[in-house]
């Protein structure tokens, strides 16, 4: 099946900065792709690369089986998106900035601005001015620029970002429904959470450079060992029985239990303590799979692209802007 978005050795430098170094991308066709990375990575550079709002210094970018140069928008017709920070005109109303971005839309808009505003759940907001919008607000309105022109393509940076869990989690079901319905989506994300629940398969880009690529399924099957938090009624007897299965368990100061172990392993461990009358009284995750991954790759665990926004974790620094 012919790929909806391909890149071959992008570069692009800032002076002696490398922002994208030698990217090689394949994108199938209806599906989700997740693009992490940490700040200063290179995931905006590549992405307004592809949106063709950045000439690239070397490489190319292939959409639906088609080279696109640098500005084309005629191959560009079926792409749409949005990279860093949203602007409106605030003094008009949503709808009215969805209705004039319409009509300077050479491509034609296929989906009627009140119908791409219900899809974000904008609505009921529609004839109110966007200098009254939240940040959460001005993020569906982003999307629902993008949705009117009906892509194939949909290129998003951070698009929950700064929405809240109920507006956040609609936004997640909105591109799993696009992507289901033939589109194909690339996104970046500071969520690792978000990125395991929508997206088919992952990018990880460090430094400009592409460092692992590949579905899901295959992440988790070469992901290192993922880290459980475990509280027991016996936690002495639970690492004992874990020195017998020879799983390495480390205390908290939490007072948890931290189990390293795979899923099979951990499952054979769990019921046995339920047989040796030990209670679990809660196993939660403490770093995923896809964490793991990344931080191996990138080895700063601290900027790690999986902390979610409810963590402090900052999804985007000057430094960032710059860089990428």
């Amino acid at each position: 099946m012919r790929p909806v978005l391909e890149t071959r050795g992008l570069v692009k430098r800032y002076g002696e900065l490398t922002a994208v170094d030698g990217i090689d991308l394949s994108i199938g066709p209806g599906t989700v792709c997740g693009l992490l990375g940490r700040n200063g990575a290179g995931k905006t550079t590549l992405l307004r690369i592809i949106l063709g709002l950045l000439a690239s210094d070397a490489g190319a970018v292939r959409l639906f089986g088609h080279e696109a140069s640098p500005h084309d928008t005629v191959a560009r017709e079926r792409v749409a998106g949005f990279v860093e920070e949203l602007r409106f005109y605030p003094y008009l109303s949503a709808v009215r900035n969805l209705e004039l971005l319409s009509r300077l839309d050479s491509a034609g808009a296929s989906v009627a601005p009140g119908d791409a505003l219900e899809m974000v759940g904008l609505a009921d907001r529609a004839r109110e001015k966007v200098r009254g919008f939240s940040t959460g607000m001005k993020q569906r309105l982003g999307i629902a620029t993008a949705l009117v022109r009906a892509p194939d393509l949909l290129i998003l940076d951070e698009p929950t970002i700064g929405l809240d869990p109920t507006s956040a989690a609609s936004v997640r079901t909105l591109v799993r429904r696009m992507a289901d319905d033939g589109k194909t989506v690339f996104l970046s994300s500071h969520n690792m959470t978000e990125v395991a629940e929508i997206c088919d398969s992952v990018v990880i880009i460090d430094a400009g450079a592409l460092v692992w690529q590949g579905t899901l399924d295959r992440l988790r099957e070469q992901a290192p060992v993922a880290a459980y938090r475990l509280w027991t009624t016996d936690d002495a007897g639970a690492r004992q029985l874990g020195r017998e299965f020879d799983i390495d368990i480390d205390r908290l100061s939490s007072g948890a239990l931290l189990v390293h172990a795979d899923d099979a392993l951990r499952n054979s461990f769990v019921l046995e303590l339920a047989r040796q009358n030990i209670a679990v009284r809660q196993l939660e995750p403490d770093i995923s799979p896809l964490e793991s991954l990344f931080a191996a790759l990138t080895g700063d665990p601290a900027e790690s692209a999986g902390e979610s926004e409810s963590q402090g974790i900052p999804a985007r620094s000057e430094a960032d802007k710059v860089h990428r």
